[in-house]
């Protein structure tokens, strides 16, 4: 008989465990569908010629061993330049409120389009890691030297953290993260360059990787 491997997911699972009469394998399955994956058939032996596919643990919901995969785009625009600050004093009868102004609304609705692209299934769960990195076209003062790097560092407002509080309550909202208090790295940085965007990465925080207290080090760890 020739070896075979087959990885199930749940509802799989549950298709054998509803379609199978023996007593004996219907339980088997059954304890199954909560923990590892289903294997079927005899696992390859080494030279048996079949390519073997190593088995996860589940990637969905509350249960054991849940990885979210690393999400990482880019956002193609000249990055808007309002931030959360940019607010206007709103009267709605006797009373007034703080509201958007037009530059954030504008702003919001710009990242909103380019993300709409990139929305995930579902959105990244437990604690992340977020970079984001902003390029804004050449200025005209910008010489052929600086120019020649591809990049040069942008040292002018708006300022990382506002820039990163927007374009992260944006993830929110959009599902790609459930909350933006399980962000527990951040990096961000922002450039003057010939490809203008946004780039954003999310992935898992791995304590075994990020447990550091060198920042050269967490740098070079989140840059993966």
């Amino acid at each position: 008989m020739k070896a075979s491997i087959e990885v199930l997911n749940r509802e799989e699972a549950d298709q054998i465990r509803d379609g199978l009469a023996d007593p004996k394998v219907r339980a088997f399955v059954k304890g199954l569908r909560h923990s590892e994956p289903v294997a079927v058939g005899p696992v390859p032996r080494s030279g048996d010629g079949v390519h073997h596919r190593s088995l996860r643990r589940t990637t969905r919901g509350d249960r054991p061993g849940h990885r979210d995969p690393v999400m990482e785009f880019f956002l193609s625009c000249v990055p808007p330049k309002a931030t959360h600050h940019a607010k206007k004093i709103v009267r709605v009868g006797k009373f007034a409120r703080l509201a958007d102004n037009d530059k954030l609304v504008v702003a919001k609705e710009t990242i909103d389009t380019l993300l709409l692209e990139h929305r995930p299934p579902h959105p990244m769960s437990g604690p992340t890691v977020l970079a984001l990195e902003f390029t804004w076209p050449w200025r005209l003062k910008d010489k052929a030297g600086a120019r020649a790097r591809g990049r040069i560092p942008c040292d002018v407002r708006p300022d990382c953290s506002n820039l990163a509080k927007t374009t992260e309550d944006r993830l929110v909202a959009l599902r790609f993260l459930e909350d933006d208090g399980q962000v527990v790295a951040l990096l961000v940085r922002k450039w003057f360059g010939d490809t203008a965007g946004i780039h954003v990465r999310l992935w898992p925080f791995d304590s075994r990787v990020h447990n550091t207290d060198q920042p050269a080090d967490l740098f070079a760890a989140l840059e993966g």
